[in-house]
């Protein structure tokens, strides 16, 4: 996977260097809102997705269709289980045994850092879609809780997102428009309850033309 990734990045960095570059947009920042809901398994731990979250994403053009960038953001994921049993012996974290029985709460926070390749198909449009591919780090955060006790687990791991979205400017001639995407994130993280995390996320929000 790693030489792949090195493959497609280099084929594409050494097109834009020969590609003639009849693009007047130089690059875009974008910020705002990333609500997200998750898929799978982590869609069973938390159930009622995430209404909290945001992100920063700027990038550059290389060509007349290429930008490379960067983003950053945050999600909280929250959601409260009926009765739950949680088995002391499955959950490295706790040295003892038994059980606890109670209303189950569930959170994960992350917080993505990644770089993106971004092809735009039509740049001289007026509304401007694209299709990205990032990967990068992230910072995680997992926890549970029944009553007063509660387990967590926290990690840097990997993180892959395509994405597919557009520019809209709010006028012929504005260097500033809307920003709308849609995202699919796969994380490597493991925990006793699952493995990998997935999530679908929206980011809307305002884009500056640099």
């Amino acid at each position: 996977m790693r030489k792949i990734l090195i493959i497609i990045i280099f084929t594409i960095t050494s097109y834009s260097l020969f590609a003639q570059n009849n693009n007047t947009d130089k690059g875009y920042i974008s910020l705002g809102w990333s609500p997200a809901w998750g898929l799978g398994h982590f869609g069973d731990f938390v159930s009622d997705g995430s209404y909290r979250g945001f992100f920063l994403n700027g990038k550059g053009f290389i060509s007349e269709n290429i930008a490379l960038g960067g983003s950053f953001g945050w999600s909280g994921f929250y959601d409260v289980k009926d009765r739950a049993t949680l088995n002391f012996d499955e959950v490295n974290s706790i040295n003892a045994d038994g059980a606890v029985t109670g209303n189950l709460t569930n959170y994960y926070y992350n917080i993505p850092i990644l770089v993106d390749v971004s092809y735009y198909p039509t740049i001289n449009s007026f509304i401007k879609p694209y299709v990205s591919f990032g990967v990068g780090t992230v910072y995680s955060r997992l926890e549970s809780y029944i009553g007063l006790v509660g387990v967590y687990n926290e990690t840097w791991q990997f993180q892959m997102a395509p994405e597919l979205g557009t520019f809209i400017p709010f006028g012929k001639d504005a260097n500033i428009g809307a920003h709308i995407a849609a995202r699919y994130n796969y994380i490597t993280f493991q925990d006793y309850r699952f493995s990998g995390i997935s999530y679908f996320q929206l980011n809307i929000g305002i884009s500056w033309k640099l």
